[in-house]
């Protein structure tokens, strides 16, 4: 097993994984059939593009993708309208990676940025930033004419880990959806110059942890009756996050001094009605996070920023794990974690749904070709593929890799509905599962799947 984890590791080093699927690296790969021209548009031509990325939002909890509770009616409506994408990928299930993923298409294992990386016992972890050298989504687009600017909300999106890199306007700070989506409005009318199409990044951590919706959508999930460790850990953690918005630190504070007291001890499991109500906070970061979505669009709306003139992609980079495989959080590369929403609007586009699997290294090199650039004048070093957004015949077959760092080494290899998981530091044997059927991953079908496992 250690060849087979080694040519694995090898493969995806060297980017070998697409040519091994049979589609080229080169960001000159599409699917189907994309734009019929390849010359670039003018820059009157060019939509504005808005990213909206909804931290830690695994797709089944919007009701898009089959949740029955309320979380999503702004999010459901627009997907309505919308090409929708049943099986998008993070390429990691954390945030610093999925992230430079995002803006480079890289893997993880490539642009080298994660949350953290572990040293010894008595060493502190090194927390890497993305080098200078990457070649990034905004400065691309800020070099063929694109006013670029990013509001995000904090946390490991900081511009020490080298993610302001091509914004000319970066602003990120932990307050909340409410807020950023009131900043991203006020940049679009006081800072915007309205004779450059914009590229707008903009991130919300409202679903992350540590959960701090309002009352009024906690009611809306959470058991009334419920009065365990969790429901004060929320109120102390909101009380605190209200009265200190913009704090530095914020979400490792509320974290470890509200949350992390409440929830159990590694490897072990919640009571049954302190899980409930965690997923009710979870799905009340949702629900107010969807408002505050609804409101962003009915105000671009009325500035004249719509489907005629942009681009709108929204997707997550990475989901939540509720110890449906031992653990909370989103630290392995579980379903959980890796299925992410991913949903694009705009000139174009045409609206139904896509069964054929994505992931966010393909975000970059389509929407460059979107925006306007020669295909021919893609950066090399893209390894994602240009996406056809004009039809909803699926693509070709594609391979799908996911990574994770911490607190142990996984990664991910998909076909198809197939899926193996690879553990390559520790002895556990590889699994693989069957997702049409098993999609909770509960059944392992290694013992059946040794030929196949061999052949990757």
């Amino acid at each position: 097993m250690k060849f087979l984890r080694d040519r694995f590791l090898l493969a995806l080093a060297l980017g070998g994984i697409l040519s091994a699927c049979g589609e080229s690296p080169a960001p000159g790969g599409s699917d189907s059939s994309t734009q019929e021209s390849s010359a670039p548009l003018r820059a009157d031509e060019r939509p504005n593009i808005l990213i909206f990325l909804m931290d830690t939002q695994r797709a089944d909890y919007l009701g898009m993708y089959g949740h029955e509770a309320p979380t999503s009616p702004s999010l459901d409506a627009f997907a309505e309208e919308s090409l929708v994408f049943d099986r998008a990928f993070a390429p990691a299930s954390s945030t610093s990676p999925s992230h430079a993923s995002l803006f480079t298409s890289t893997y993880p294992r490539i642009h080298g940025v994660w949350n953290r990386v572990p040293r010894g016992e008595d060493e502190e972890p090194i927390f890497p930033a993305l080098s200078q050298r990457a070649i990034t989504l905004a400065e691309v687009l800020a070099e063929v004419g694109y006013q670029t600017a990013a509001i995000a909300d904090g946390g490991n999106l900081q511009e020490n880990r080298g993610f302001a890199q091509g914004f000319q306007t970066w602003d990120s700070k932990f307050l909340g959806a409410d807020n950023r989506v009131d900043r991203a409005l006020q940049w679009l009318d006081q800072e915007r110059k309205p004779d450059q199409p914009f590229f707008l990044f903009l991130h919300t951590y409202q679903v992350h942890t540590p959960y701090v919706p309002a009352p009024e959508h906690v009611e809306r999930f959470a058991d009334p009756n419920y009065q365990g460790p969790l429901r004060a850990a929320w109120q102390g953690a909101r009380d605190h996050w209200v009265a200190n918005l913009g704090m530095k630190g914020a979400i490792r504070k509320l974290q470890g001094d509200y949350y992390r007291p409440a929830l159990p001890e590694e490897g072990e499991f919640p009571e049954p009605e302190d899980l409930r109500f965690l997923q009710a906070l979870y799905q009340a970061e949702i629900r107010q996070m969807d408002t505050a979505f609804g409101r962003l669009i009915g105000e671009l709306k009325a500035r004249g920023i719509d489907r005629s003139n942009t681009l709108f992609l929204l997707t997550s980079d990475h989901g939540e794990e509720f110890w449906e495989h031992g653990k909370y959080g989103h630290h392995q590369i579980y379903e959980s974690t890796a299925h992410i929403p991913f949903l694009v609007q705009g000139p174009g586009t045409v609206t139904g749904r896509r069964a054929d699997p994505v992931d966010l290294l393909d975000v970059m090199p389509t929407l460059l070709y979107w925006g306007g650039l020669d295909a021919d004048s893609l950066p090399p070093s893209m390894l994602g593929r240009v996406l056809d957004f004009g039809t909803t015949d699926p693509a070709a077959a594609h391979t799908i890799i996911g990574e994770s760092n911490w607190p142990e080494h996984q990664l991910s290899w998909r076909e198809g509905e197939r899926k193996a998981m690879f553990f390559p530091d520790s002895e556990r044997a590889p699994e693989v599962y069957e997702l049409a059927q098993d999609p909770g991953e509960k059944q392992d079908l290694a013992s059946r799947q040794a030929a196949w496992l061999e052949a990757i």
